[in-house]
């Protein structure tokens, strides 16, 4: 028994019978653009796809390309070199399709065959977001986030566990994975840039291009030296920690989106994420807690928030009250221990909760019964009928001279020199899920 493949075609053939069967069309992967590209004039719909091709190649051809630093005096569009080994990348798209497409797609778009199944849905890297990270929120993921959830999968999804990928795959594969977000962003940025910025004349040209592709880049390069670190160390895990961590769930409004008893409170609309699903508030008696259940984990997601979803960071200390930075990070530690408690399944401290939260409905009865009387709506002033009186000749009005173009306010600059975010219009502001 012998495989013959000729021109994309694998057949079975048996020597015995001098049959062929078995036979079948090997799917060629391709990269599928975003729907908003199809709203585009045709001459920028080309210009965005030779720009993506010319950075990041092909599914068969991969390549992750970056500004050179040395740029010949005369060039007319930046020079360009190989941010990563291409045979890297080919081993990584080749991983990738055999283990990722199937869910992820081979654009990265979330849309594989198997996508339709699965609740939650498979991550779409194309906007650059990633949801369960270490860095500060609204940042990309270190890389060793990425390691981390396709070693260890995300409790409560359909992403599996790969324990035993070897690693030399697991680098190539994250190396892809990181080229079809970069891919995906610079393609959602262009056409934005090109459906709010250009006429049908106008180019999408190199410059455009070179600026975009190098925020992106710079946003995954700074990611490493941003690791989200407790500013205290961790209290001892025990009853009165917990008890504290519960009047804090209260204190700081989390029961309003995850109940009183953390079942998750789906009467209560807390929008969307932004890629556009109804961002329900976490179950977090499920025992599933996505983003990991180790006490840092915790933490992080307290602290920082959730990206890409309502779910906001508390990093900000209470200054109403006197409280320090250290005292917030006090009381996040002391919130995670009493979410730990509800994971492994403890008895929630109930009357300690109700207590708190008659305390917060008597706080804000008090404030409002302290506002001044002057709030109270207003009673409207009874006009008096207007006197006709004959208009007087008004004489003809000078033009006004035409207003001049508003001067350009500098962009702040990034911090670690990174380059300037290029004019593009902002994404919906992100919510929620452990």
């Amino acid at each position: 028994m012998t495989f013959i493949r000729v021109a994309g075609l694998t057949c079975l053939a048996t020597g015995l019978l001098g049959v062929m069967a078995g036979c079948h069309t090997e799917a060629i992967p391709t990269y599928v653009p975003r729907a908003e590209m199809s709203e585009l004039p045709e001459s920028h719909q080309k210009q965005i796809s030779s720009a993506l091709e010319e950075y990041y190649g092909s599914p068969l051809f991969p390549k992750m390309m970056k500004i050179a630093e040395e740029q010949p005096a005369d060039a007319e569009k930046p020079l360009l070199t190989d941010a990563v080994d291409r045979g890297q990348l080919r081993l990584g798209q080749e991983v990738y399709q055999r283990q990722c497409a199937g869910c992820h797609g081979d654009t990265g778009d979330g849309n594989g065959p198997a996508a339709p199944y699965l609740n939650p849905p498979p991550r779409d890297y194309r906007l650059g977001k990633f949801k369960f990270i270490s860095t500060p929120r609204g940042s990309k993921p270190r890389r060793a986030d990425l390691v981390r959830i396709i070693r260890r999968g995300a409790k409560g999804t359909s992403m599996p566990t790969f324990r035993w990928m070897p690693e030399t795959e697991l680098e190539a594969v994250v190396d892809y994975v990181m080229l079809l977000s970069s891919r995906g962003e610079l393609e959602y940025r262009l056409t934005t840039f090109a459906s709010s910025q250009l006429e049908e004349e106008d180019e999408v040209d190199a410059i455009t291009v070179a600026e975009n592709q190098q925020f992106i880049e710079s946003a995954w390069l700074e990611a490493d030296s941003l690791l989200v670190q407790p500013l205290t160390p961790q209290p001892f895990y025990d009853d009165a920690s917990i008890e504290a961590g519960a009047r804090a769930f209260v204190r700081l409004n989390c029961y309003k989106c995850h109940g009183p008893d953390g079942r998750g409170n789906r009467a209560q609309d807390v929008g969307k994420d932004d890629w556009g699903r109804i961002a329900y508030a976490a179950d977090l008696t499920s025992g599933m807690l996505h983003g990991g259940r180790r006490p840092a984990d915790i933490y992080r997601r307290i602290y920082s928030g959730i990206n890409g979803t309502p779910m906001p960071g508390f990093a900000l200390p209470d200054a109403s009250i006197g409280e320090t930075e250290l005292d917030r990070s006090e009381t996040i530690w002391r919130l995670s221990h009493f979410i730990t408690s509800i994971v492994e399944g403890r008895p929630l401290p109930v009357a300690v909760i109700e207590e708190e939260i008659k305390k917060e409905a008597q706080k804000q009865a008090e404030a409002l019964s302290a506002t001044p009387e002057a709030s109270a709506p207003e009673t409207p002033a009874t006009e008096a009928p207007a006197t006709e009186t004959p208009a007087a000749e008004t004489p003809e009005a000078t033009p006004a001279e035409p207003m001049a173009p508003p001067a350009e306010t500098p962009a702040t600059e990034p911090a670690a020199e990174a380059p300037a975010e290029p004019a593009v219009e902002p994404t919906a502001e992100p919510a929620t899920e452990f």
